[in-house]
């Protein structure tokens, strides 16, 4: 699936993935991915990347809350982001901004993430 000029706001999601949730193979241009919220011990407040790959083009990826991965948690496949901002996002336990679990590819570049990436053992 194809995002364009989308919004993902103030979404809640019990198990992960308060934003999205992606097994397959998605893509979102100039979007925002805000104010998105999982369940407790839950991971990925703005985006859960089980499986496939997840391309984001200028997005903001902001003030989502997890209690791993605020903005993001990388179970498996690529999630890339090009000219994408990553800030404010929240996670108590582990990784407020990209978290990947460990054997995830971990990108190489990732511009505009202030909040660092961390691996989940």
């Amino acid at each position: 699936a194809n995002f364009h000029d989308s919004e993902l706001y103030g979404n809640y999601a019990d198990a992960g993935g308060g934003g999205i949730s992606n097994n397959g193979s998605a893509a979102f241009y100039n979007g925002l991915i805000e104010a998105n919220e999982v369940g407790v011990f839950s991971k990925g407040g703005g985006i859960l990347q089980t499986a496939g790959s997840f391309s984001l083009w200028g997005t903001s990826i902001k003030r989502n809350k997890a209690d791993k991965g605020g903005a993001a948690y990388v179970i498996a496949g690529p999630l890339a982001l090009n000219s994408c901002t990553v800030a404010s996002n929240t996670a108590p336990t582990l990784g407020a901004g990209l978290c990947y679990k460990t054997g995830a590819p971990v990108p190489t570049e990732a511009g505009g993430v202030s909040q660092g990436i961390v691996l989940d053992p």
